[in-house]
């Protein structure tokens, strides 16, 4: 009877330290790997941007753009084409990648204009791009899931 207690007590014990052994070496730790940069086509346009942090500066957007780029009290962001129109200060241009990014840069939002310039323009405006109008990025929006 002892020799199996100690034969159970021994399969408790190997089992214990397996299942430590699986959770401490598990992958379920976060580790910080940096931004996920992808370089889109847009035309003769090539910004490499970080879509996540483009997605994470477009939260504040969402109240007059919509949490879908359907607009609100301000344009729609998801129904761009090759002809759309962009008014910088006033005067009317054709919408590029870049003329995106320098609407945002200097004139979002109305009343904090400098709160998302140079890369946080860059991230939105491919944000903005990939998430509701890939057909006009020729390569570089990841697949929808």
């Amino acid at each position: 009877m002892q020799k199996l207690n100690k034969l159970t007590r021994g399969i408790v014990v190997l089992s214990l330290l397996a299942f430590v052994g699986v959770v401490g070496c598990s992958d379920s730790e976060t580790v910080e790997t940096g931004p996920t940069l992808v370089t889109l086509t847009i035309g003769v346009e090539t910004p490499t941007v970080d879509l996540d942090a483009g997605m994470d500066s477009y939260m504040p957007c969402q109240g007059c753009h919509g949490a879908m780029g359907q607009g609100n009290t301000a344009p729609a962001l998801n129904a761009f084409t090759p002809t759309s129109q962009i008014s910088i200060g006033g005067v009317p241009d054709t919408l590029t990648f870049s003329r995106l990014q320098d609407k945002i840069e200097l004139e979002m939002p109305p009343g904090s204009e400098t709160s998302c310039e140079g890369t946080c323009a860059i991230n939105v405006a491919g944000y903005i791009y990939c998430e509701w109008n890939s057909a006009l990025v020729t390569s570089g929006c990841p697949a929808a899931p």
